[in-house]
């Protein structure tokens, strides 16, 4: 984490937001961690949500390339 985040906190990059069919994604421009989008803004995520983010991203490639054979 940069020592900026420390100081000040992350800085989203809003406009590589992305939503993956459950909530929002970006990363900070500063140090570049994930973040996801909460009801009271955007914070680091859990373990727990990366996990279930990287097997949906997982899941929707798969389906992606079953429809291209």
């Amino acid at each position: 984490m940069a020592l900026r985040c420390k100081l000040f906190g992350h800085k989203v990059d809003r406009g590589g937001a992305r939503h993956d069919g459950q909530d929002y994604w970006t990363g900070c421009v500063r140090c570049g961690a994930r973040l996801i989008r909460d009801t009271d803004g955007w914070r680091l995520p859990t373990d727990r949500e990366i996990a279930d983010h990287d097997a949906n991203r997982a899941e929707k490639r798969k389906e992606l390339d079953a429809r291209s054979v």
